[in-house]
C-alpha cells in the first residue's frame, strides 16, 4: 500500500515553506502542478465556474491579488510596490543551459554584500540569466575566488566579459585590506578584466523592463534559471520601492529601489542589461554621455 498526500492551494508568499518544497528543496517524491493563468487561452475548469468568473475577479482584486488568484503567481510581502511588474514566473522561468563555447557575461555588484551573475546571449536573440553569487560580508578579494572557483566548477566557458558597478572604479572604503586598491584594481589583479556598467538608474531598469517585454517566436526572450533564487524572489516582488509611512488612505512609494539582499544580485544584473538592452533607451536620452574609465587601463572595450 502506497502513502501520499495531495494538496491544493493559491500560490502562497515566496518565503513559505510551499516555496521552499517545490520551488527551491524540489524533492524526488514530491511534484506541482500550476494551473494555467484564469486570464489566459489555455485556463482550465471555465465549464464549471459562472460565467465572466475570472473577469469578475479582475475588475475587484488588487495588482498583487490578481497575480495570485488568478494568474496563479507567487504572492509577496505588501510592504512595497514591485519594480518589476512585466515579470511572469510560468513566462520567464525555465530551466536553461549556457552554450558551452559562447561567450558569457558576468555582472557584478560590490560592497560587504557583494553578488555576481551569470548571462548569455544566445544567437535566437535569447537572453539567459543562469546563474548567481551572492555573498554575506565579505571582501571583495574573498568574493573574487569564490566567483572564480564557482565558474570553474560548473565548467562554463572562459570566454568571459566582466560588468560591473561603476562605482567600484573608485578606492573602496568596504576594502579591509590596508592597500587603498579600487574594487576594479583588486579584479583586474586577480585576472578579471571587468568593465564599467550603466551608471544611470533609469537605463539601467529600463534595460531590464525591455527585455521581459520582448516575445520572439511566441516565446519571451528573457529567460531565468530556477537556481537564480535571490534574483527570482527579488523579480517576484522583494526587489521593491519602499512604501513611505504617510497619513490618510493614499499610497506613495520611495522613487529608487528599497536597497536590501535582493538589490544586490539585481543591481549585477542591470549592470549587464544595460550593456545589452540599453542602447535603445541611451539613444532617448537628451542628455550628453558620461565617460567612466577605470583607474587601470584595460585591453579593450566592449559594447553591445
Amino acid at each position: 500500500m502506497k502513502a501520499g498526500m495531495i494538496m491544493d492551494t493559491n500560490p502562497p508568499d515566496t518565503d513559505s515553506w510551499w516555496y521552499a518544497l517545490f520551488e527551491e528543496r524540489r524533492p524526488d517524491n514530491a511534484e506541482l502542478f500550476r494551473q494555467p493563468s484564469g486570464r489566459s487561452l489555455d485556463a482550465e475548469n471555465l465549464k464549471n465556474l459562472e460565467p465572466g468568473y475570472y473577469a469578475n475577479l479582475v475588475s475587484t482584486f488588487d495588482a498583487d491579488e490578481i497575480r495570485c488568484y488568478v494568474d496563479g503567481e507567487y504572492g509577496w510581502i505588501k510592504d512595497g510596490k514591485p519594480i518589476y511588474t512585466d515579470y511572469s514566473d510560468t513566462l520567464h522561468c525555465a530551466e536553461v543551459a549556457p552554450l558551452p563555447n559562447l561567450e558569457i557575461i558576468r555582472g557584478w555588484d560590490f560592497g560587504l554584500t557583494p553578488a555576481c551573475v551569470w548571462t548569455q546571449q544566445l544567437p535566437d536573440g535569447r537572453f539567459l540569466v543562469f546563474d548567481e553569487l551572492c555573498g554575506d560580508d565579505v571582501d571583495i578579494h574573498q568574493f573574487a575566488q569564490a566567483v572564480t572557483d564557482h565558474h570553474e566548477q560548473r565548467g562554463y566557458s572562459r570566454n568571459v566579459v566582466d560588468i560591473g558597478d561603476p562605482a567600484g572604479m573608485a578606492r573602496s572604503a568596504t576594502n579591509r585590506s590596508t592597500e587603498a586598491r579600487s574594487c576594479f584594481q583588486i579584479l583586474q589583479g586577480q585576472k578579471i578584466k571587468i568593465l564599467p556598467g550603466e551608471q544611470t538608474l533609469t537605463i539601467r531598469l529600463g534595460s531590464i523592463k525591455r527585455a521581459l517585454q520582448l516575445m520572439r517566436g511566441g516565446s519571451p526572450v528573457f529567460v531565468l534559471h530556477p537556481r537564480c533564487m535571490m534574483l527570482r524572489k527579488g523579480f517576484q516582488g522583494r526587489y521593491q520601492y519602499r512604501r513611505l509611512k504617510i497619513s490618510g488612505a493614499q499610497e506613495r512609494y520611495e522613487d529608487t529601489p528599497d536597497k536590501n539582499m535582493y538589490s544586490h544580485p539585481h543591481d549585477a544584473l542591470q549592470y549587464v542589461g544595460g550593456r545589452v538592452f540599453g542602447g535603445v533607451l541611451r539613444a532617448r536620452d537628451t542628455k550628453p554621455p558620461i565617460l567612466m574609465r577605470p583607474e587601470v587601463p584595460l585591453d579593450a572595450e566592449m559594447g553591445y
